[in-house]
């Protein structure tokens, strides 16, 4: 669905902040986009010199990792984090996740959040995987 600048005048300011939060700041902030008109060489260059960091050499991994002082976790930060999500952490992070590409499934959050909003069928799904996947390490090492 497309919203025009008549559109938008005629919707309600807080309906259509929260249905398209970030087209909402471009309009505010009055931000338009130009189309690119360059080469697809010269933007894989500009990003390459822009993104791409050269490997540090050898000894200054050694000395980086020499300053680290990493402790292992406790068996109860083991055991805290072995466990799966929550129904309630669940249902937050769907709150709060904005609505990104799909992945190859097809599926979006807002998809998720329509189908299970207080995050009972992750709940019971997570909890099934680790079970899961508990039991099939004790099947290898035997």
């Amino acid at each position: 669905m497309m919203i025009d600048d008549a559109n938008l005048l005629t919707c309600n300011r807080n309906d259509f902040s929260e249905r398209y939060p970030k087209r909402a700041v471009r309009k505010v902030l009055g931000e338009t986009s130009q189309s690119y008109t360059g080469s697809s060489e010269a933007a894989t260059l500009f990003l390459k010199t822009t993104y791409e960091q050269p490997r540090p050499p050898p000894d200054d991994i050694l000395v980086a990792r020499a300053a680290c002082i990493w402790t292992p976790p406790s068996d109860d930060d083991l055991s805290l984090l072995s466990l799966p999500p929550s129904r309630q952490e669940i249902a937050y992070k769907l709150k709060r996740a904005s609505n990104t590409s799909p992945g190859a499934d097809g599926v979006e959050y807002k998809d998720i959040q329509r189908l299970d909003p207080s995050g009972r069928l992750l709940e019971v799904l997570y909890a099934a995987v680790l079970v899961w996947e508990l039991g099939a390490k004790k099947m290898a090492m035997v």
